[in-house]
């Protein structure tokens, strides 16, 4: 079977996957240390990110789900801040200062775009057609008479 390339912004949005997986786990790591148990669903970065560079279809539905999450939350943070600021923020369980409302709705709008560009470069037809396998023709062998 021929390996297909993969373009620079599938490996990009694969390493962001992967690049989200690994601080999800770094996060469940430190909350162990801290006697609370906490699975991440980002965790799935972790497999996600590999599977888009194997083209599975599988890992890219996955990952198309997950960016609906993230068009979702960063909505919902966007409106958050927008209605009731300044927002309160949580380091590792622990409350910390309240963060003013622009930087919030700025980091919810480059969250939003960053999502929408992962989006876009998943749903883009190049990109669309690597997770699709290959067809392998048949040789119709018809017996001799």
């Amino acid at each position: 079977m021929f390996a297909r390339p993969n373009p620079l912004s599938l490996k990009i949005v694969a390493g962001l996957f992967m690049l989200t997986g690994l601080l999800a786990a770094i996060d469940v790591v430190v909350k162990l240390f801290h006697q609370h148990l906490d699975l991440n669903l980002m965790l799935l970065g972790l497999w996600i990110g590999p599977g888009l560079l194997r083209h599975s279809p599988t890992w890219r539905k996955w990952a198309l789900a997950f960016l609906w999450l993230g068009f979702f939350s960063s909505t919902v943070l966007f409106l958050m801040a927008l209605f009731r600021s300044p927002l309160d923020l949580w380091i590792l369980g622990q409350a910390a200062r309240p963060i003013p409302m622009f930087p919030v709705l700025l980091c919810s709008c480059a969250m939003f775009l960053l999502v929408l560009w992962q989006y876009r470069v998943l749903i883009r037809p190049d990109v669309k057609q690597l997770f699709v396998p290959p067809v392998v023709p048949y040789r119709i062998v018809r017996p001799r008479t």
